[in-house]
């Protein structure tokens, strides 16, 4: 099918007719005034000469009022030309033409003799237009002709677009769908409603039916109550079939082949044809044999009803083998319980019903496939208020047969609502397990997200933490410099503070989610990470008793948890994970120097006095060499000044001698 652009495209277009069209009809689709230069002429005369006749007849009608000869002061127009309603009596009183008398008989239409003259010419004016007007029209209609076929083609395409703009606003307003077309021999119509039902009804109440026609099961058996919705439900099956075969989206589900429909429904008697209800569907039936293929489904309602009810239910139930036979598919209705049985002889015919409320005596309209039902005749009766003895009565006369038939179809029915129900209650629990399974996941990852933000502010805490520790040292080591505090308070100061940094830094670590860590047993000494590879420190001792360990992050000592500790090979640690403006002393007591500048050597030496001192170590050695002593010089000059050193020396031969110098701290 082409797109709708393609087909506007090949819409008749002549600038030139539509112009002349306008300049002859105005909107109202009369001639123009200006159609042409002769009738704009007439129709002036036309109106001046209208003027001067109504101040004419004005005059008279003041002149003849005072006499009362009128019916009613006006004038009106019978025939064409203008007259005064004069009553019967004084008819003869107004000299001039009678042109009628009122239907009352009390009212005589008289021209007056003065203006005969007048609505002679106006008349003889009004020919001469509509002469005129036939001569424009005929001139614009050749116009058109010899274009004719040009514009029945763009009648065409503009009908069919419109036709497609109404289907897609009819499927919109009622919430249709897309129609599924395909070459299996199969039929699945899912949720469908009676179209007249959702337009006068709406959509949420009118209930849905669902059906399907397969290769093992193509024909149906509906049963069930009057009134029930049987004839509804193959007329929705038909219409919405028709839908889609005409390419309107349907009212629910629909996955079909392409068919032909055929029907019998209502009452086709005729008087005049001499037709009853049964042999006008007889002839039917009769028509759908000789026509019907494997292309069509064939609806019936009340198969060979209007008979002898045993006769009427053998004759169904061959026309039903037939259809088996032509590879028809078919849905029928009936009351007949034989057709109900013989349906379950056959497997290509489901036995279908509509759902029917016992305890209230109403039709729910529910369609159930797969079971019969009955028709509750005794039970309706007596609802309608037939007196219960004749019904008791009626109930007497049926066989034994009959009646388990009809008490089996009941029971095989009241197993099938049960069975409706289990299956809603458990659709029902799915979609409740469904709804937790999808709380849980949101749950879980609601944790999870959590997680990662306790761990990014344990990060940041941490980090926080080793940056104080940096600041503490550097700090300690400017008072050491500048301020020159005993070397004790500056080392308890020290300590305090080093030891709340580790209290908090504790709490950090262990206000992290625990993770399961591997199962390798840890020792003293190994080196290990906490909660990310980044946070990565020495374990110290291990307290076994409390599953904890002391472990070094970075200077920082604290307990934690072993079960937070993963065991890492020491050559894979990251040194660049480590804060670089932290320095750690190792506990060294010897500095080598040797191969330095003098300014670089008296740097590291001051840097490595600092660190004794916050490791309370009081003595240190100076590897500096012999050479020319340049550089042992600058050092004892530098190590004189020093506020912290006590005192040094040059080492003993056992020491090194010349080449190393110790010191000894305050």
């Amino acid at each position: 099918m082409p797109l709708l652009s393609a087909l506007a495209n090949d819409l008749f277009e002549s600038r030139i007719l539509e112009k002349h069209i306008r300049e002859t009809i105005d909107e109202t689709g009369q001639v123009r005034d200006t159609a042409s230069k002769e009738l704009l002429r007439i129709r002036g005369e036309i109106r001046e000469k209208s003027a001067k006749l109504r101040r004419r007849l004005e005059k008279i009608l003041k002149s003849i009022a005072q006499e009362e000869y009128l019916q009613d002061e006006f004038y009106t127009i019978r025939e064409g030309r203008f007259v005064l309603p004069v009553k019967i009596e004084n008819k003869n009183k107004v000299s001039g033409i009678i042109h009628g008398i009122s239907q009352s008989g009390q009212t005589c239409f008289i021209e007056p003799a003065e203006i005969i003259e007048m609505n002679n010419e106006l008349s003889l004016l009004e020919n001469e237009e509509r002469r005129e007007i036939y001569r424009i029209l005929q001139n614009l209609t050749e116009e058109i002709g010899s274009v004719a076929q040009q514009l029945l083609h763009s009648v065409e395409i503009l009908t069919h677009i419109d036709s497609l703009l109404a289907r897609a606003k009819y499927a919109i307003k009622f919430n249709c769908q897309k129609p599924v077309f395909w070459e299996n021999q199969e039929i699945f119509l899912q949720d469908i409603r009676h179209p007249i039902l959702v337009h006068n009804r709406g959509i949420k109440n009118v209930v849905p039916l669902t059906i399907s026609f397969t290769e093992q099961k193509r024909g149906h058996v509906v049963s069930g109550p009057n009134a029930g919705g049987k004839t509804v439900a193959i007329k929705s099956i038909g219409l919405n079939l028709a839908l889609a075969m005409s390419g309107f989206f349907t009212h629910g589900y629909c996955k079909t082949k392409i068919l032909k429909i055929y029907t019998s429904i209502g009452d086709l008697q005729s008087i005049e044809h001499d037709l009853s209800t049964f042999s006008s569907q007889i002839l039917r039936l009769k028509d759908i044999l000789n026509t019907a293929d494997a292309d069509s489904i064939v609806l019936i309602d009340e198969i060979v009803s209007g008979t002898d009810p045993h006769e009427g239910a053998l004759l169904a139930a061959s026309i039903l083998e037939s259809f088996i036979t032509m590879n028809l598919f078919f849905a029928v209705t009936t009351h007949q319980s034989y057709l109900k049985v013989f349906s379950l002889n056959h497997k290509e015919i489901e036995n279908d019903s509509l759902e029917f409320d016992e305890w209230n005596l109403k039709p729910t309209y529910k369609f159930l496939e797969g079971v019969p039902g009955s028709s509750y005749a005794f039970e309706l009766a007596q609802l309608l208020g037939l007196p219960k003895h004749i019904i008791d009565r009626a109930r007497s006369y049926l066989s034994v047969t009959e009646n388990q038939i009809e008490q089996q179809l009941k029971i095989v029915y009241q197993l099938k609502i049960e069975s409706e129900r289990l299956k809603a209650e458990l659709e029902r629990e799915k979609i409740r397990l469904r709804n937790l399974t999808k709380e849980y996941e949101e749950k879980l990852n609601e944790l999870k997200s959590k997680r990662k933000e306790l761990l990014d502010n344990a990060k940041i805490e941490a980090y926080e933490i080793i940056r104080n520790a940096n600041a503490l040292i550097e700090n300690t080591i400017r008072e050491i410099r500048q301020q020159q505090k005993p070397i004790a308070q500056i080392k308890s100061e020290f300590q305090a503070v080093k030891k709340e940094l580790e209290e908090q830094a504790r709490k950090v670590f262990d206000s992290l989610p625990q993770s399961i860590s591997q199962q390798i047993p840890l020792r003293e000494g190994d080196f290990v990470s906490m909660d990310n590879p980044t946070n990565t420190g020495q374990i110290l001792k291990i307290y076994e008793d409390t599953g904890e360990a002391l472990v070094d992050f970075n200077g920082l000592k604290f307990k934690t948890k072993l079960n937070r500790l993963t065991k890492i090979d020491a050559q894979n640690i990251d040194s660049q994970a480590l804060p670089t403006s932290y320095v750690k002393f190792s506990g060294e007591t010897r500095i080598d120097v040797r191969g330095l500048r003098a300014n670089d050597a008296i740097r590291e030496v001051d840097k490595f006095i600092s660190e004794a001192i916050l490791s309370n170590i009081s003595n240190i050695t100076i590897i500096h060499g012999k050479g020319t002593g340049a550089l042992r010089t600058a050092l004892h000059q530098f190590l004189a000044t020093h506020p912290q050193v006590e005192s040094f020396r040059e080492g003993t031969i056992e020491e090194g001698g010349a080449g190393v110098t110790v010191v000894t701290l305050r």
